[in-house]
């Protein structure tokens, strides 16, 4: 499924694949450039940092998505996202 380019189907999905490694697959959508899909459905990823997955999307131009969906980003530093969401 990845790699016939629904990423954004299987991303909705998450749940449903069950004994698929989260870390590996968000970095395909990095590598696909599709990082928003992550922080769209942030809350369907597991064990992810959450903190390092702002600042990763905010350096890679998906500053707009992370500003969206602030709420889901668990255990990072609220504030020093928004700074970095006034720079970027």
């Amino acid at each position: 499924m990845v790699e016939k380019g629904n990423l954004h189907a299987l991303t909705e999905n998450l749940e449903k694949f069950k004994g698929l490694d989260h870390q590996k697959f968000a970095e395909k959508l990095f590598e696909h450039r599709k990082g928003r899909y992550i922080a769209q459905n942030l809350e369907k990823f597991e064990g992810l940092d959450h903190q390092e997955l702002a600042d990763r999307l905010i350096q890679t131009g998906d500053a707009q998505y992370v500003a969206e969906n602030m709420g889901k980003f668990k255990g990072a530093n609220h504030n020093q996202i928004v700074e970095k969401l006034s720079k970027a």
